[in-house]
């Protein structure tokens, strides 16, 4: 019984962080086809915001967080 339990933790753990980086990569996404409305001279701008990887986002997130 105490190996279900630590198996279904580990994958109700990895589900969940799963999910957290197609939701940050949808989002991201959604902004880089947004930026597709800029004028010509913002464009790159825009573009180069989207680029932070989800990884790098997680460690911006746990400094300002604190998790």
């Amino acid at each position: 019984m105490m190996i279900r339990t630590g198996v279904l933790t580990f994958l109700v753990i990895a589900v969940a962080a799963c999910t957290s980086q197609q939701a940050y990569e949808g989002l991201k996404s959604g902004r880089r086809a947004n930026c597709l409305e800029y004028p010509e001279s913002e464009y790159q701008d825009c573009v180069d915001e989207t680029k932070t990887g989800y990884e790098e986002y997680q460690r911006q997130r746990e400094e300002i967080v604190g998790d």
